[in-house]
């Protein structure tokens, strides 16, 4: 289904809203988490910089099986390093 956009007016501006259907994704398994952080060429190092907190964070994320998906989305979002 396309996105659908809204449009909406108040007495001061006009404001376009646009909401996307997202499909629901499956929860990375720890292994598969670190093989995409991989796969997209960082390290946890360079991730733990990126992101503001230490290595040991990273890593801990990445361990934990109930992780929020914000998490799995931000790696699943990561930008490829060449």
């Amino acid at each position: 289904m396309p996105a659908k956009k809204v449009v909406r007016k108040d007495a001061r501006k006009t404001v376009q809203v646009t909401f996307v259907r997202v499909r629901a994704t499956t929860r990375l398994a720890p292994a598969d988490f670190k093989a995409e952080v991989a796969r997209r060429g960082w390290t946890y190092r360079a991730l733990a910089q990126r992101w503001g907190v230490t290595e040991g964070w990273v890593s801990k994320v990445a361990r934990n099986e109930e992780r929020a998906l914000y998490w799995d989305d931000a790696v699943r979002g990561l930008p490829q390093i060449v």
